[in-house]
């Protein structure tokens, strides 16, 4: 009895793409990360070894304000500053839901913020993605699989840069909804 062993899904151009980043744009214009290397090696099915690192942003506002350790803030922050997009999600205080965005300027970041730890809504955020134009996609696990089988059909999965996190699980929005009627 006990647990499943979890499977880790790896996504090699995000690694590779985040040594680069590291390596390079951190280091003249954003503030800088720490980089704890190496956690620990994995070896993947089919016997690739990938290196694994724990990354945080130094700038201590950005930290405290972020439940990702930051990263996800400068990495948008610097893809933007590329002239990228970026597509996030964001909660509609007025409809009340979680909902990917479109995000152009730096200044749109905070509201990219926080946990929101139920489904969120991106099927218009996504089909601006498959335009074929330069994006940095954050999601969940699901949604990012999904995007990239729709980007990789269009043929332009080399333009998305796609980030996702460990996934417990995320609840339906018939439960956040079903918490709001009753607080």
């Amino acid at each position: 009895p006990g647990f499943a062993m979890p499977f880790l899904f790896v996504n090699l151009y995000c690694m590779e793409y985040l040594d680069r980043l590291v390596g390079k744009m951190f280091s003249t214009t954003a503030p800088s990360l720490s980089v704890y290397r190496p956690m620990k090696d994995l070896k993947l099915l089919d016997h690739k070894i990938l290196k694994v690192s724990a990354v945080n942003t130094n700038d201590k506002e950005q930290l405290f304000t972020s439940s990702s350790g930051g990263i996800c803030y400068e990495l948008a922050k610097a893809e933007l500053l590329l002239g990228k997009k970026v597509c996030a999600v964001v909660y509609d205080y007025e409809k009340n839901i979680a909902k990917h965005a479109v995000i152009t300027d730096v200044n749109q970041l905070e509201q990219t913020k926080g946990s929101k730890y139920f489904q969120s809504y991106s099927s218009e955020a996504f089909a601006a993605v498959l335009n074929g134009d330069e994006w940095v996609v954050f999601g969940s696990p699901c949604q990012i699989a999904g995007l990239a089988v729709a980007a990789e059909k269009k043929k332009i999965r080399d333009k998305l840069l796609l980030v996702d996190f460990f996934c417990h699980g995320t609840p339906s929005v018939n439960l956040w909804k079903k918490y709001l009627l009753q607080n």
